[in-house]
């Protein structure tokens, strides 16, 4: 059964890059991704005086090798803090991400990958982040982007008095992408 659907997955996959091929566009062969987005989170624990502040940057270069095939990196810089605490926090890795042809030549759906190792004050950790969503183009090579994303993320402390655990995450990002063509 699995085979069987992983044979569909792609025969759609070759069937979209070949029924709609055109000229030169911003999924097709060649074309640059410069895109990123940006997030900042602030919450309290019931009970608690201190507030956990976070910021979080995920810019991101992809370049289509294939038509709607687009492979590349991406990297994380993260920033909390809690009362007196403060940590930092870099990722970095690869990314890939297929686009979808519609009849429209402004909207790109798209499913994504990426794997991030991370290095931090006072831990080391790898995060597979699984995502699907859609790149709306407002002018010719400016697109916001939506996508909602579920990531898994494995935490090794630096300390011999923490255990390693993992993190399970769904959520949802905007950003912004550059198409370059």
């Amino acid at each position: 059964m699995k085979a069987l659907i992983a044979a569909m997955l792609v025969l759609v996959i070759i069937c979209n890059a070949c029924l709609f091929a055109q000229e030169a566009g911003p999924i097709d062969k060649g074309s640059l991704i410069i895109g990123g987005s940006a997030s900042f989170t602030s919450s309290k624990a019931e009970g608690s005086s201190t507030r956990v502040t976070g910021i979080s940057l995920r810019p991101s270069l992809l370049y289509f090798f294939f038509p709607s095939v687009a492979i590349g990196g991406n990297i994380h810089i993260q920033n909390t803090s809690a009362g007196y605490y403060e940590a930092s926090a870099f990722s970095i890795g690869p990314k890939v991400a297929f686009f979808f042809r519609t009849k429209s030549d402004n909207l790109y759906p798209y499913l994504g990958a990426s794997f991030n190792i991370t290095s931090a004050d006072d831990y080391t950790a790898t995060e597979l982040r699984l995502s699907g969503g859609l790149a709306a183009l407002v002018v010719s090579h400016v697109a916001i982007t939506g996508e909602f994303f579920y990531q898994l993320e494995h935490y090794d402390p630096d300390s011999e008095y923490y255990s390693a655990y993992n993190l399970n995450t769904f959520g949802v990002t905007f950003g912004i992408t550059a198409f370059i063509y």
